[in-house]
């Protein structure tokens, strides 16, 4: 939820303002912003912040499993995929945050670090919603499967529960009906 609320927004504006669809609101007095133009630093630039602002809970908030995954997984001196999707997500989001408390001249990257954590997380809620429809079509075939067989004893068809039924017994299967088990047919 958080990164559909703050993550998205914030790739759209991101990209409007790279593509300069939206001005930039300059920061600072008159003085400062005289001769002000699109190459000044990030640091006198209202968006910047914003976008920092909208990327710090996608970051920390939504990418917490991730990240507590990585250090877990540097205390013990070996790396995985939470370790790629946070130092990806950190690099970029502490360049973004040295850009502006530096006042340093660079273009700030704080919707990579958002949409690296937002990627990840829908892959794994697909892949969630894949296994959870997976498992419920193999309990509906299984539901599928007859609680009792007609076996052949003695030249008698006897009805009894499907675990009773023990391996070499010919099962009689009427037309209609399901079958009970895998088997070869005589």
């Amino acid at each position: 939820i958080v990164v559909l609320i703050l993550g998205v927004p914030l790739m759209v504006v991101s990209m409007m303002h790279d593509c300069s669809l939206i001005s930039p609101i300059w920061l600072g007095s008159a003085r400062e912003m005289t001769g002000m133009n699109h190459d000044m630093p990030a640091f006198y630039n209202l968006w910047p912040w914003l976008f920092g602002l909208m990327a710090t809970p996608v970051v920390f908030y939504s990418g917490r499993d991730f990240l507590r995954g990585a250090w877990v997984n540097l205390k013990h001196g070996s790396a995985n995929m939470d370790t790629l999707i946070s130092l990806g997500s950190l690099t970029a989001y502490g360049f973004s945050l040295a850009v502006l408390l530096f006042k340093l001249s660079g273009h700030v990257y704080f919707e990579t670090a958002a949409m690296i954590v937002a990627l990840i997380l829908v892959g794994k809620y697909l892949e969630a919603q894949a296994k959870s429809a997976t498992s419920s079509a193999i309990r509906a075939l299984i539901n599928l499967q007859p609680p009792t067989a007609r076996v052949l004893r003695g030249g008698v068809e006897v009805e009894m529960a499907v675990a009773e039924v023990r391996a070499g017994e010919i099962v009689v299967v009427r037309p209609g009906e399901k079958i009970p088990f895998d088997g070869v047919v005589t």
